[in-house]
């Protein structure tokens, strides 16, 4: 698989009083834990801790090397390679394609690496034949050790996907439109389930209308109106056209309480570096992983949505009014952001700093100082 944000650690201590946390929550051998980004691995037993960085990185196989192009007379098409989704796109809008004749397939891959097709060898400058826009090649790059698949397509771009709906069924019921939020830009689906509806998301149905895909998988299988399916964790929707061009969506289940909600956070520093918030509804905060040493979050801007409300929601941070995108903040202490829609509704957010663990820094600010000794001394005499 290709989704590192749920991936399933297993472990063995060589004492079972040893306790292992990842980025300071405690975990078992089995929990799925994120490991799309590094992580802080500490083990600690008697009062020593023992700390490693834990860094995954996939190996998609043998891989093609420079260009891959499909030449037809003078229409020259290099192919769009995704490595995670196995499909290589040609665009063909606006192009006049004569399918009753062949187009040069050209392409170069490593030494040792030979391209098969239909079970033969495959040479580039070779000929091969389209018969429509639907028409997909199957190819696979092998070596010695590993294979590698792929689809070649024809893609064109004036046939769009679109997500029109996308919904959960609660008690015979959807979710109100207010709860869910496509963001077809980014490629994210938030679901926002109130916690009066429900609590276990491991088996829910859905309903959904999507233009021009010809095939919707979720987490990999197909996604079938009326069945029930496990949305308790961050899941995948891969859409694909008659041509095979593929999209991709993340979808996010939340438990929320009844009112206004933040669906999404993210912090842009001023040296540009992207911060994604995790958002806890229930308790109304918001962490935001960040390295020791970060800086640019004294004027960093915030980027968000909200729902809960068919009013406008505006969010304040005091008396000053934050426009997703725009207003600058000094994020380096907790923020405090108020949520309003004009009708008396409001909630209040905490937006936090999280650092990873760093022996001696007990207060989590990321840094081993005074303020240590002093939050020490508050729990000694608390």
């Amino acid at each position: 698989g290709t989704d590192l944000s749920q991936v399933r650690a297993e472990f063995q201590l060589s004492d079972s009083r040893a306790k292992v946390y990842v980025d300071h929550e405690e975990t078992v051998s089995g929990t799925y834990i994120d490991v799309s980004k590094p992580r802080l691995i500490v083990v600690e037993l008697d009062g020593n801790k023992e700390i490693y960085t834990l860094q995954a990185e996939i190996d998609y196989g043998p891989q093609f090397v420079g260009q891959v192009t499909l030449t037809q007379g003078d229409i020259i098409l290099t192919g769009r390679i995704d490595s995670e989704t196995g499909v290589i796109g040609f665009d063909v809008t606006n192009k006049e394609i004569n399918f009753s004749e062949p187009f040069v397939f050209d392409f170069k891959v490593a030494e040792g690496v030979s391209l098969m097709m239909d079970g033969e060898v495959f040479e580039s400058g070779s000929p091969l034949f389209f018969t429509s826009l639907s028409d997909i090649k199957q190819i696979t790059l092998s070596n010695t050790d590993m294979q590698n698949n792929f689809e070649l397509s024809l893609v064109n771009d004036e046939i769009k996907m679109h997500i029109n709906k996308f919904n959960i069924v609660i008690n015979n019921e959807e979710i109100a439109d207010q709860y869910i939020t496509i963001d077809s830009e980014n490629k994210i689906i938030i679901i926002n389930i109130l916690d009066t509806l429900a609590t276990d998301f491991t088996s829910l149905e859905v309903v959904y209308d999507i233009e021009n895909a010809e095939t919707i998988l979720f987490n990999g299988e197909p996604l079938i109106i009326g069945q029930k399916y496990d949305f308790s964790r961050t899941s995948k929707l891969n859409l694909i056209d008659i041509s095979g061009k593929a999209e991709t969506y993340t979808i996010r289940t939340n438990l929320i309480t009844e009112g206004l909600i933040l669906n999404n956070f993210s912090l842009k520093a001023l040296n540009g570096n992207q911060y994604e918030g995790e958002i806890n509804n229930i308790t109304h905060e918001i962490f935001i992983d960040v390295p020791v040493g970060v800086s640019g979050l004294n004027k960093a801007v915030a980027t968000f949505t909200t729902s809960g409300s068919e009013n406008e929601i505006s969010v304040y941070s005091e008396t000053q009014k934050v426009i997703s995108g725009t207003t600058r903040l000094n994020y380096t202490t907790p923020v405090t952001l108020r949520l309003e829609d004009g009708t008396g509704l409001t909630n209040i957010y905490t937006v936090k700093l999280r650092y990873p663990a760093i022996e001696g820094d007990l207060n989590g600010d990321g840094r081993v100082d005074v303020n240590d000794i002093i939050y020490l001394q508050k729990l000694i005499y608390k």
